[in-house]
């Protein structure tokens, strides 16, 4: 990429286009001084308020840059190697709480940020998913406000998960779901004395600072949601049944007449990709560095550091490690799907997952309608019991040269996309020059 950091992306698939067209646009109203949020550019001449692609903030940094004359292409670059080593920054800081120890905590942030799913992200263009950085951030903010409960640390909590929002509203629900986890957690946990007083005052901060956050993000919400509308129910039959199953495809590949639809079928091809973006127990168990995201996990080395870190740090690790296997169990979407295949087998829908309990019957949670991306949530909590299961190890004296040891780890990880499973790293660059038939049509004006 940087021998052709002006010239092509890495990545082809229509997200890496529209947002290299969004980062262009808002780069055009920023210098000609226009912040209106709506655009007759898209659904001419009704027009969009662009605040409905959820996830505005990161490419408004790419539209400053153009702005201030950055090439657009080099912006977008920018952006997708800045979201890789942004992510690497939130992991450490909040291994670095957690243990106190820089060194613990780099193990924690390369297993973050050499994650299959930060890769598959980025080579599908949704450079706004791979700087998930602002995720771990946000736990180390929640864990400095449990351990001294303050208005300036509530403060900082509040605003860090307002943050969120603006970059992209998914990482807004798993922000929620770290928070309920980290809050059962506490609740648990039997304390007296000043102890006690200091786990309620934790309680009711961390709940004032979500308001806070919810209070900030209001206006937003309406917005994002004509991009994630309320999601169908799920049915069951429409995953095992094959005429069903054919009949939504067939829309999918569009083969089905266009005369014929109607929104009730509309409705199922939507429910449907609740399933085609579900992990299957074959992803899991490969953890491979995939093209396709759907596919994608947080990977071999975190779930292999995050183990490690329960074997070596026992009962320290215990939160982060339930946190990351619920979140596995999510990522798994309605469904027990054990080989990957598009239509399950009927025995599979008998016995529904956690999922499809939450995405019916809790508010809010069908917006998460691609299971496979709560796997984020789990490297969360992975990377965590790394860096914790580390500074144990290192404390302990049983490891010699531990620096030499981190170095090696980082290059097994960095290097895994260039052997790992479909090596994204050698997949080809995208050229972003426009065809001269474009510039010949435009010339027809």
């Amino acid at each position: 990429m940087p021998g052709h950091i002006g010239s092509a992306i890495w990545g082809d698939r229509f997200d890496a286009w529209t947002t290299l067209w969004l980062i262009d646009h808002l780069g055009e109203r920023i210098a000609q001084w226009n912040w209106s949020a709506t655009t007759t550019e898209i659904l001419y001449p009704l027009g969009y308020n662009l605040w409905s692609f959820g996830h505005m903030a990161l490419q408004l940094l790419g539209g400053l840059m153009v702005a201030v004359g950055v090439p657009l292409v080099v912006s977008y670059n920018l952006l997708l190697i800045l979201g890789i080593w942004t992510s690497a920054l939130g992991a450490h800081c909040l291994g670095e709480e957690l243990t106190g120890s820089h060194r613990a905590a780099a193990i924690g942030a390369i297993a973050f940020a050499t994650s299959p799913y930060l890769y598959a992200e980025a080579g599908a263009g949704c450079i706004e998913l791979v700087a998930a950085g602002l995720l771990p951030l946000y736990a180390c903010t929640l864990i400095r406000l449990i351990r001294s409960p303050n208005a300036m640390r509530c403060g900082q909590s509040a605003a860090c998960l307002a943050i969120i929002g603006p970059f992209n509203w998914y990482y807004t629900l798993f922000a929620g779901m770290v928070t309920v986890a980290l809050l059962l957690w506490l609740c648990s946990k039997r304390m007296w004395g000043p102890l006690r007083a200091r786990q309620s005052a934790a309680i009711r901060l961390i709940a004032l600072s979500v308001l806070v956050a919810a209070v900030v993000n209001l206006p937003l919400i309406a917005k994002a949601k004509r991009e994630t509308p309320t999601r169908p129910a799920i049915s069951a039959e429409l995953f095992s049944d094959s005429d069903a199953f054919n009949e939504v495809r067939s829309v999918s590949n569009g083969s089905h007449p266009i005369a014929e639809l109607n929104e009730d079928l509309l409705k199922r091809v939507d429910a449907m990709q609740v399933h085609f973006n579900s992990t299957s127990i074959q992803s899991l168990v490969r953890a491979d560095f995939e093209y396709n995201p759907l596919n994608s996990t947080p990977g071999r080395l975190a779930y292999a550091l995050g183990l490690l870190g329960l074997v070596i740090a026992g009962r320290k690790t215990a939160v982060w490690i339930t946190i990351a296997a619920g979140a596995t169990i999510l990522s798994m979407g309605p469904f027990l799907n054990i080989s990957g295949s598009l239509m399950l087998e009927e025995a599979a829908t008998r016995w529904p997952l956690p999922y499809y309990w939450a995405h019916e019957y809790l508010p809010f949670f069908s917006k998460a309608y691609r299971p496979y991306r709560i796997g984020v949530v789990a490297l969360t909590a992975l990377s965590a019991a790394g860096a914790i299961g580390a500074a144990t190890l290192i404390r302990s004296g049983r490891l010699q040269w531990p620096v030499a040891w981190i170095l090696l780890i980082g290059l097994l990880g960095f290097s895994q996309p260039h052997w790992s499973g479909d090596r994204p790293a050698e997949r080809p660059l995208a050229s972003t020059s426009t065809p001269t038939l474009y510039t010949e049509l435009a010339a027809l004006e």
